[in-house]
């Protein structure tokens, strides 16, 4: 049994649980744990159907994150409120891969760099390329070069050059300077081709938010 199927069994288990101790009419029982058992039903639906409205998905999953912030839900086992959290983040994998296929539905009916203003959140569409299996060593080693070249034209003396390879190797160490986390532009800038050192794919739609 795969693991979504497992989760989707205990969920509903739990939300069977929840039910009835909302129905019995116990006292310490008030309605945010009802709206929280309400809400886990919703989103344990979307992992059945896999059909989903991204900012309804949102808006339902702050629900169940102001719920839980009640003081009664504060009151839950620390198992029940892993199980949820576990739940929400397979939620997230399954829907996930929505928006791909929203996005291109989108890309059909939206012009390319125009904010649509009349809605608030002002998306806009924008094409980029996917880029990935960078080759990060080579890509640092280039960069080195440049940079070490820079300052030798500048004049600086060997000494000076030294303490410019350990600073930056000192920083890859620390924050590695990895290609996907690579400035595309300043790369061209310094006269290096970022295709030299990824597999790039063709360009993909992407919806951005301006008022997010």
């Amino acid at each position: 049994m795969s693991k979504t199927q497992i989760l989707k069994d205990r969920l509903k288990e739990e939300i069977e649980k929840e039910k009835q101790f909302t129905y019995s009419g116990e006292a310490d029982v008030n309605e945010s744990i009802h709206r929280l058992v309400v809400e886990i039903e919703y989103l344990n639906n979307l992992i059945s159907t896999g059909i989903a409205s991204t900012p309804h998905y949102q808006s339902e999953a702050m629900k169940v994150a102001s719920a839980i912030n009640d003081e009664t839900a504060k009151e839950m086992s620390i198992e029940k409120l892993c199980l949820w959290v576990e739940a929400l983040e397979e939620i997230k994998r399954e829907i996930g891969p929505l928006v791909t296929t929203i996005n291109s539905s989108l890309a059909d009916l939206m012009e390319n760099n125009t904010p649509i203003m009349e809605i608030p959140s002002a998306p806009v569409l924008k094409w980029g390329a996917t880029r990935k299996s960078w080759d990060n060593e080579s890509l640092l080693s280039e960069v080195r070069k440049r940079i070490v070249k820079e300052a030798e034209e500048a004049g600086l003396n060997e000494v000076q050059l030294v303490i410019i390879n350990t600073a930056i190797t000192q920083l890859n160490h620390v924050y590695r300077l990895a290609g996907a986390n690579a400035r595309i532009k300043a790369l061209k800038e310094m006269g290096i081709d970022p295709d030299e050192y990824c597999e790039s794919l063709p360009p993909v739609p992407r919806i951005q938010f301006l008022n997010g």
